[in-house]
């Protein structure tokens, strides 16, 4: 009864798809599904139980290099964090382990979110997992 309660948005999403688009699908109707299901998943879970904290944690899979649109990638994030103001923290995933990014890459993105978002706690979710070994 008196442990202290968060929510966790487990869902994980590119980000990158918010300037480019993937596929069929355009930056601008991936952006409108991602803010209606933060949304309608945050006022589900605070039917649950009601918090004062949302953690995020989506993804960047492409290196900063690659984004093509850096200021179409800024607008949308910046209109995707005034349209969830449920996300309180996001703690982006640095996908370094993966090889599809580097350390600059997360600086990069800190930067991004962090002059976009700036009410939001943004973090780096540092993957620090070894290619090949288990």
């Amino acid at each position: 009864p008196n442990t202290e309660f968060d929510w966790y948005v487990s869902y994980e999403a590119n980000l990158n798809y918010f300037a480019d688009g993937c596929g069929t699908v355009t930056g601008d109707e991936l952006w409108n599904a991602y803010s209606q299901y933060i949304s309608a998943l945050a006022a589900a879970l605070n039917g649950v139980k009601k918090t004062d904290r949302l953690l995020w944690s989506p993804n960047f899979w492409n290196p900063a290099a690659s984004v093509n649109n850096e200021t179409k990638l800024a607008e949308a994030l910046t209109r995707f964090a005034a349209a969830t103001p449920e996300i309180t923290d996001l703690h982006f995933q640095d996908d370094a382990h993966a090889g599809r990014t580097c350390e600059g890459d997360g600086l990069f993105y800190y930067d991004l979110l962090a002059q976009t978002m700036p009410r939001v706690a943004v973090k780096v979710n540092l993957e620090m997992f070894l290619p090949g070994i288990s």
